[in-house]
């Protein structure tokens, strides 16, 4: 989408905006971008210093000459009286994220917008009153919902507004039950699940995830089926579900045959299986527990909003290959200890630090309804080397080779 006609959505919204000046996926790919945590890689400051370097001024000059003005205001005064529609958000989002430091870009790229389409860039890159933007448009969602009162997510606000799913169907979670974690012995019955993350709740003519939130793809073929979970079959090419109805996208399974004690062994095969379990009349799940996996850290940043961030890797061989990434809200103490002993502090956002000496950190696989599949810091394994370290092709049998 050009960052013109985004421009020309948000200002129109909340109430100069129908659902016909716009299509659903425009508006999905605006809320995306607004709602977006990963935006500007540098400081306000480091901006600020920036531009006055482009402008040849010390930034003493520049605070007298704005007086008072916001860095977002004095930014705007450097772009162009252009008609602009020459850059799209997919192109200041990665201008934005992966600035070069070493040239001068900050004018160039105000230059390359006009006035309306730089106030909108750079209030999202600095995050300066982002959330009016974010509001406006969650209430431009609930006005076109007809949903005023509700706490939905915005993106569902938007398929409601284009008609994707019934408002109705949506709010009414009566029949909708989390998944209790099965804590017994050998229950009525059980269906393998050889991956929990593709398990929906269907009742009530709805589908939703385990988290509650609409599955816009198959609500509408649902018609007046009985309560029951789905799941997507082990090769992935069919869904299956627990009771025995006639579904356009979902075939009924039978219970596992295999007694309790040899189900257990099948969930080895499976490192994000589990079962679905019906006893009394109420599901619970069991799953095949966490699978932990020894990697070397190489890299850590930390990210303003969002925490911190590693680069991992995995021996191919005798070689250690930069494999994956994964983030952390809050830096332990053992973690930090180590980097700092390896002279790393993580006082400036986004300035990446190359982690020397072969720090080994022990993740774990898992699932959670807000992040999927995800992998998660378990430990700092002071005492481990690069011996110590998974092989590539582990990684890759518990994750993808996609994953990333």
């Amino acid at each position: 989408m050009l960052l013109s006609r985004a421009t020309i959505i948000v200002s129109k919204m909340p109430h100069r905006l129908s659902v016909e000046d716009l299509t659903r996926e425009e508006a999905h790919e605006v809320w995306a971008f607004l709602s977006s945590e990963d935006r500007l890689s540098m400081t306000r400051q480091a901006v600020k210093v920036q531009l006055a370097k482009e402008c040849g001024v010390f930034i003493e000059q520049m605070d007298a000459v704005a007086n008072g003005a916001t860095l977002t205001e004095l930014l705007v005064w450097e772009s162009s009286d252009s008609d602009g529609g020459t850059l799209t958000l997919e192109n200041i989002t990665a201008m934005f994220r992966n600035p070069n430091q070493d040239d001068e870009w900050v004018l160039d790229l105000c230059n390359m917008m006009n006035t309306q389409e730089a106030e909108l860039a750079w209030r999202w890159a600095l995050g300066e009153r982002l959330i009016m933007l974010r509001n406006r448009m969650r209430t431009w969602g609930k006005k076109f919902s007809v949903k005023n009162d509700t706490l939905l997510p915005t993106e569902t606000l938007i398929d409601i507004a284009f008609g994707e799913v019934d408002a109705v169907v949506v709010t009414d979670t009566s029949a909708f039950k989390r998944l209790r974690r099965w804590v017994g012995d050998e229950p009525d019955a059980w269906w393998l699940v050889p991956d929990c993350a593709t398990l929906l709740h269907i009742s009530d003519g709805a589908v939703r995830n385990r988290r509650g939130d609409i599955d816009i793809e198959f609500t509408p073929l649902t018609g007046d089926a009985e309560p029951c979970w789905s799941w997507v079959n082990a090769v992935g090419t069919l869904r299956c579900h627990t009771v025995n109805q006639q579904l356009s996208y979902s075939k009924y399974q039978e219970p596992m045959s295999l007694s309790w004690a040899e189900s257990m062994t099948v969930l080895q095969k499976y490192p994000k299986s589990g079962y679905i379990i019906l006893h009394e009349g109420e599901y619970h799940l069991l799953t095949s527990g966490s699978i932990t996996l020894y990697a070397q850290a190489l890299t850590v940043r930390r990210i303003k909003n969002i925490g911190y961030e590693f680069t991992i890797g995995f021996k191919d061989g005798l070689d250690i290959i930069d494999t994956a990434t994964f983030r952390m809200k809050e830096m332990v103490y053992d973690l930090e200890s180590s980097l700092k002993m390896r002279g790393i502090t993580l006082h400036n956002s986004h300035t990446t630090h190359d982690i020397p000496d072969g720090l080994v950190l022990s993740l774990v696989y898992t699932w959670s309804p807000s992040d999927d599949w995800h992998l998660r810091y378990a430990g700092t394994h002071r005492d481990m080397g690069i011996s110590d370290v998974d092989e590539i092709v582990d990684y890759y049998m518990l994750v993808g080779e996609d994953n990333e």
